[in-house]
């Protein structure tokens, strides 16, 4: 059965996870995580793919350096608002 996905949140995900690796001071809970998500991927382009060619298609494409760099600023500029913003209470201990 065919199944039709946006294949950008997948790699927006991936990222974000590989990111969030150097970068201890920032809150990883779920909520945290989703909001970088979510806000990243307002600000790009969606990929969306339901046969296995366009996966393929999608896979090529993101091995253009602009792309890469596209989805690298995105999640920055998320990092950046929910880190000045979380949307739960901020651990002061």
């Amino acid at each position: 059965m065919a199944e039709l996905i946006n294949y950008l949140e997948k790699l927006v995900i991936t990222k974000l996870a590989e990111m969030l690796v150097t970068r201890k001071n920032l809150c990883q809970c779920d909520h945290c995580r989703l909001d970088i998500v979510a806000i990243a991927l307002n600000n790009l382009t969606p990929r969306y793919v339901v046969t296995d060619r366009g996966k393929i298609y999608t896979r090529l494409a993101m091995m253009e350096t602009q792309f890469g760099i596209d989805i690298l600023m995105a999640i920055s500029k998320g990092i950046d608002v929910v880190s000045k913003t979380p949307r739960h209470e901020v651990d002061k201990t």
